[in-house]
C-alpha cells in the first residue's frame, strides 16, 4: 500500500507509511517527504511533529510495538493518528527504517 504524500523509487514488498520518502532495494524509509508535505499544504509545525513521530518509530525503539505505544501515549495530531492507524492496518508490515546508528538525513537527532 502507498498512502498519500509518499515518494517511492521502487516496487515494495511491504507498505510505505504516510508522508515518507522510500529508497533502495529492498525499500527503506529515508526521510519524510518534506516537499510533498509543503505542496500538500501541511505547515511547518505539523511537518516537525511528523518528523518527531518518525524518529520515535524508526530510531528510538527496538520494536514497532514499543514505538506505537509511545506514539499513542503522547497525544497525536491528526497526521500522527493517520500514521498509527496506517501501521496498525498494514497486513504486510511497513518498510524498515535507517540503521539505528544512522541519522535520518536532514534531521537532527534528539538529545
Amino acid at each position: 500500500r502507498v498512502p498519500r504524500i509518499d515518494r517511492i523509487g521502487r516496487v515494495l514488498a511491504q507498505d510505505a507509511p504516510p508522508f515518507s520518502l522510500i529508497e533502495g532495494y529492498p525499500g527503506r524509509y529515508r526521510t519524510i517527504n518534506s516537499l510533498g508535505l509543503k505542496r500538500g499544504g501541511i505547515g511547518g509545525p505539523d511537518r516537525d511533529r511528523i518528523k518527531h513521530y518518525y524518529r520515535i518509530l524508526f530510531l528510538k525503539h527496538d520494536s514497532q510495538a514499543q514505538a506505537l505505544a509511545e506514539l499513542e501515549a503522547g497525544g497525536l495530531c491528526a497526521y500522527g493518528r493517520e500514521l498509527v492507524e496506517f501501521i496498525k492496518a498494514s497486513r504486510r508490515g511497513i518498510v524498515s527504517g535507517p540503521e539505528k546508528s544512522a541519522e535520518i538525513p536532514g534531521e537532527a537527532q534528539e538529545e
